[in-house]
């Protein structure tokens, strides 16, 4: 589980957080009628404003944890790798290598399984730019991630050309 002195959470913040979702009970409301309650035992409020906030803490955690020692991502400046773009769950991984790609998508769905979430493999796509001379399909789970000349990340298209003509 996820330290939370590891994230920098101040300990009163925990408790105060801890008390809002710590027996928490729901029901189901349908045609009117109330379902029997019970206790919610993962997740996060829907509609909470602590919601966005906890998600984002989570998911900086498990990036940083997942890849901080792989010797991955693209060059950078000062010696320094770039080997992940993230906005909430959106989440782009940066390689040149089909080795260190596969490493780093293992060591990502690893950690995220840890805590209850997974990659949905539907929503994957790998976007091969300049050469990549391994076909090699990139796996999660048991299932492979389909290659594509293009795809959308927040609302712009990515192409293996890296032609910016779409947008």
């Amino acid at each position: 589980m996820v330290d939370h002195k590891e994230v920098r959470i101040p300990d009163g913040i925990i408790v105060i957080i801890q008390n809002l979702y710590e027996e928490g009970q729901s029901s189901v409301k349908w045609n009117g009628a109330i379902g029997e309650w019970f206790t919610v035992m993962t997740g996060v409020r829907q509609g909470c404003i602590l919601s966005p906030l906890l998600f984002a803490l989570i998911m900086d955690w498990i990036m940083k944890t997942a890849l901080s020692d792989l010797d991955v991502g693209l060059e950078w400046i000062h010696g320094s790798r770039l080997c992940d773009l993230d906005y909430a769950d959106d989440i782009v991984l940066l390689d040149s290598s089909h080795e260190r790609m596969q490493k780093m998508t293992t060591a990502v769905e690893h950690r995220r399984g840890k805590l209850g979430l997974h990659m949905n493999v539907d929503k994957c796509k790998i976007v091969i730019s300049n050469d990549w001379v391994d076909d090699t399909e990139i796996q999660t789970g048991n299932a492979a991630i389909d290659t594509t000349e293009e795809f959308c990340y927040l609302g712009s298209y990515v192409t293996s050309d890296s032609s910016c003509d779409k947008d």
